[in-house]
């Protein structure tokens, strides 16, 4: 059996939380924020747990982030039914 893995931690979802922000900061800016090495962060990055929490959050941020343009692009613009489709397939909301 392989060694077992202990549970993500709230320092683990503190550094998820801000890989997935926008803007993007730079990994050495997070890992000082969090107080680790870039090395810990790039280790933790590898985790299949980890990875699978990141890129919940970053979809999470990018789906809110273009709900946000949408409605305020819908204000400003009409768009054609083709670009509206185009926004929500790259967005992944439309599949």
């Amino acid at each position: 059996m392989g060694r077992r893995i202990d549970p993500l931690t709230d320092k683990h979802y503190d550094a998820i939380r801000l890989l997935a922000s926008l803007p993007h900061r730079n990994q050495e800016e997070i890992a000082q924020e969090l107080s680790i090495s870039r090395r810990q962060l790039y280790r933790w990055r590898q985790r299949s747990d980890f990875d699978k929490a990141l890129r919940k959050a970053i979809d999470e941020t990018v789906r809110s982030r273009m709900r946000r343009m949408r409605v305020s692009n819908i204000r400003k613009t009409s768009y054609d039914a083709e670009t509206l489709e185009f926004m929500l397939r790259s967005s992944r909301i439309l599949a």
